[in-house]
C-alpha cells in the first residue's frame, strides 16, 4: 500500500514538473535578468528569456539614413567638471550609441555583442510608441479625449485605484497609483508584475490590485503599469492587439528596416 502512495506521489510531482517547470525557468531567468554578469546577454536575447507574440515585420519600404563622418568630442561638461565621454560609456555599460541629426547617422557603435542588427529590448522606448498610438487613436474619435477617465473605456477597473483616472494623468505618469519601480527590490511592485508575466499570469488583474496613494494629477511617479492601462485602452477602443496597431499606424509608415 505504502509502495502504491509513494508511486502516487512521484508520479504527481513528475506531471507538476512538466507543467511548472517552464513557468519556473522563466521567474529564474526574470530574477536573474539584472545580474551584471548576465544583462548585456539577456537585453539581446529576450526572445530567450520570456515567451513573445508574433513579430512585427519589416517594412516593404525601409527607410535608410544617410551617413557623414563625425568625430564625437572627448569630453563632456557636467557637475561643474569636464568628463571624459569614453569613460562614462564604459562606466554606463553602454551597449551602443548612435547620433542622427535629421537623416543623418553622424556616429554608431555598439558594445557587449551588440552590432547594428541586434534585436535588443526596447524599454520604456515602447512607453513612447504607445503614447503616440494613443494620440493618433484620439485624432480617429476612437478616443473622445484625452481628459476622459480611463474608467469610461475600462469598466472592470471601476472599484480599483485606477478609478477615475484620466488618460492624460496616465499619460503623463501622474496617475496617483502607489507603486515601486525599484529593480534592485525583490519584493518591489515592479518585480512582482515582472513574476506575473513570467508565470503567464492575468497583467489586466494584477493592475486591478493596485491601489491609490495620492491625488491624480498631483504628482508624477514613474508607473510602468500606467502604461499597460494604456495599451488595454487601445485594445479597447481599436479591436485590435497592440502589435497590429504598432505595425500599421507606425512601424511600415517610417519605414523600419528590420522585424
Amino acid at each position: 500500500m505504502l509502495n502504491k502512495i509513494l508511486l502516487s506521489l512521484a508520479l504527481i510531482s513528475f506531471i507538476a514538473g512538466l507543467i511548472y517547470a517552464p513557468k519556473l525557468l522563466r521567474v529564474y531567468k526574470m530574477i536573474n535578468l539584472y545580474k551584471q554578469d548576465k544583462i548585456a546577454f539577456n537585453f539581446i536575447n529576450m526572445d530567450k528569456v520570456f515567451q513573445i507574440g508574433p513579430a512585427i515585420p519589416a517594412s516593404g519600404e525601409p527607410f535608410v539614413f544617410n551617413k557623414k563622418e563625425f568625430d564625437l568630442p572627448q569630453t563632456y561638461y557636467f557637475d561643474e567638471k569636464d568628463r571624459n565621454l569614453m569613460d562614462a560609456l564604459d562606466y554606463y555599460e553602454t551597449d551602443g550609441l548612435i547620433v542622427l541629426n535629421n537623416d543623418t547617422i553622424l556616429y554608431e557603435n555598439y558594445w557587449h555583442n551588440n552590432n547594428q542588427t541586434s534585436q535588443h529590448i526596447s524599454w520604456s522606448v515602447a512607453k513612447s510608441f504607445l503614447s503616440a498610438l494613443i494620440g493618433i487613436a484620439v485624432q480617429r474619435g476612437q478616443i473622445d479625449s484625452i481628459n476622459d477617465p480611463i474608467t469610461k473605456y475600462l469598466s472592470d477597473f471601476t472599484n480599483t485605484g485606477y478609478n477615475n483616472v484620466s488618460i492624460k494623468n496616465l499619460l503623463q505618469m501622474s496617475s496617483g497609483i502607489k507603486f515601486n519601480e525599484d529593480y534592485a527590490d525583490y519584493n518591489s511592485d515592479i518585480n512582482r508584475f515582472g513574476r506575473t508575466i513570467s508565470f503567464g499570469t492575468s497583467m489586466r488583474e494584477f493592475a486591478k490590485s493596485l491601489k491609490n496613494e495620492k491625488p491624480q494629477g498631483t504628482f508624477n511617479h514613474y508607473v510602468s503599469i500606467d502604461t499597460q492601462m494604456l495599451a488595454m485602452l487601445l485594445q479597447e477602443v481599436t479591436g485590435k492587439t497592440i502589435t497590429d496597431n504598432l505595425k500599421d499606424d507606425i512601424w511600415h509608415k517610417i519605414g523600419m528596416e528590420h522585424d
